[in-house]
């Protein structure tokens, strides 16, 4: 069975980004704003070594994919967004996760 294709938006900052922290945010109908608000706050203390990686798990609201997706592109820290068209579980949402994370600890 083929996985759904998944929509990755990624910011300016991850492209240069060498993180040695991954943090690792799945989520299904729950709104990782303010999440991601108080994280990217942060940003000048670690220096880029953390990278945020969120994924949405199939919540097909496009008003919070769009909200998420201006907040992911405006954050400091590099960060990632990966949609998905259809709710996979968490097992498989977490290893996409894993997957895309490019720091030695997740």
């Amino acid at each position: 069975m083929t996985a759904p294709k998944a929509k990755i938006t990624d910011n300016a900052a991850r492209k240069a980004a060498r993180p040695a922290v991954s943090v690792l945010i799945p989520f299904l109908r729950d709104d990782p704003a303010e999440l991601l608000q108080l994280l990217d706050e942060e940003a000048a203390s670690v220096d880029g070594a953390v990278e945020i990686i969120v994924l949405d798990d199939g919540t097909a609201d496009a008003d919070l994919t769009a909200r998420l997706i201006a907040q992911i592109k405006a954050m400091a820290l590099p960060a990632r967004l990966i949609t998905l068209p259809a709710n996979e579980g968490r097992a498989i949402g977490r290893n996409r996760l894993a997957s895309a994370a490019r720091g030695g600890s997740l």
